[in-house]
């Protein structure tokens, strides 16, 4: 059985936020990304991931905390479902 985790933990552990601005949403972020050697982060493999700030825009959701949080919580039980596998 995986620990749940909270709140912000939430969001530092599945939602990656480029230096552009953008942010993409990862279930199992410890299956699909490697560290390089200048401390960035990539995908192992080409995965579809969800891009979570026009998921955010698409559902009439505020760029906040809370409504990322709760958005987190919905896609993790719907994966949980057996939902939206074909995600990384």
């Amino acid at each position: 059985m995986t620990e749940r985790i909270y709140g912000k933990e939430l969001i530092e552990k599945h939602v990656l936020i480029d230096n552009k601005g953008g942010a993409i949403f990862i279930f199992e972020p410890e299956s699909v990304l490697t560290e390089n050697e200048n401390g960035s982060v990539s995908l192992k493999t080409e995965s579809l991931v969800i891009d979570f700030l026009a998921l955010l825009d698409e559902m009439g959701l505020p760029h906040e905390e809370e409504a990322a949080i709760a958005l987190i919580t919905v896609l993790l039980e719907k994966r949980e479902a057996g939902e939206m596998t074909q995600y990384a």
